[in-house]
């Protein structure tokens, strides 16, 4: 069985190379947008002002932030769940500024 602690670094990781990779359509200037993925207790953020950042754990003021279960965030990442579909579904959960958060979601699914 896995350890659980290799298991987070490993989804972190993998977390991090897709956001990577979908760089050019992160939008700039929302702020810091806080993701918690419930099942595993991880928690990470994006600094998205003008150059886009990613840091494990928790941001100290975040502009928004994202709860979803593991299990759906991965679906996301493997383009099997849309990000606004998500929302609407209520699999993913928004708090803080609704209007960058519908910004963050519309361009993650552009």
């Amino acid at each position: 069985k896995e350890n659980p602690e290799e298991s987070t670094e490993k989804l972190l990781t993998n977390i991090e190379a897709y956001f990577k990779k979908e760089n050019d359509r992160l939008p700039r200037g929302i702020g810091k947008v806080q993701f918690h993925l419930s099942e595993s207790g991880t928690d990470f953020q994006l600094g998205l002002n003008k150059i886009p950042t990613f840091r494990a754990g928790v941001a100290k003021k975040a502009d928004v932030v994202f709860e979803t279960k593991d299990k759906f965030f991965k679906k996301i990442m493997s383009g099997k769940l849309g990000w606004q579909t998500a929302l609407v579904q209520g699999r993913l959960n928004v708090s803080g500024n609704e209007k960058k958060a519908t910004k963050f979601t519309e361009a993650m699914d552009s």
